[in-house]
């Protein structure tokens, strides 16, 4: 079956997106409950244009950067490969095989490390530590005759 890289961006990016929605939810400071929700909206906006927003200059020109996050939010790592994701954006459909390879990489490596993170079943997070990231992509619906 053919991966759908862009609906799996999507994808990813809804992940991001349940995992804040989560600490939120959790979180008992109000002030880092805003910081939280902001980050969501910021994320929302930037999956909506991802190959524009993946350009650093025009996230920090349009204020969609995280000034500040709960520590719990920086120490799950979520965001360095977030950033990473957003880094290669615009080499997931290059007519150049290696970036486009190496984008895609990131990209499913990044949704199978979320997935698992936002994963409430213990049994089934080791299960997917131990699936190929493929696994986790959205694949084209083909045909059937």
């Amino acid at each position: 079956m053919m991966i759908d890289y862009n609906a799996t961006l999507q994808k990813y990016f809804a992940e991001c997106v349940k995992f804040l929605e989560k600490r939120a939810a959790r979180s008992r400071d109000g002030v880092a409950s805003a910081q939280i929700n902001d980050a969501i909206a910021i994320i929302k906006r930037i999956a909506s244009h991802p190959e524009r927003f993946s350009d650093y200059d025009e996230r920090v020109n349009n204020r969609l950067f995280f000034d500040t996050l709960p520590n719990d939010v920086w120490q799950s790592g979520v965001l360095h490969k977030y950033e990473s994701v957003l880094s290669v954006v615009k080499d997931l459909n290059t007519p150049y095989e290696y970036d486009r390879m190496r984008a895609r990489d990131v990209l499913l490596d990044a949704l199978k490390d979320i997935t698992c993170k936002n994963n409430k079943n213990v049994f089934k997070d080791l299960y997917y530590s131990m699936s190929l990231p493929t696994k986790f992509a959205v694949k084209f619906k083909q045909n059937q005759k």
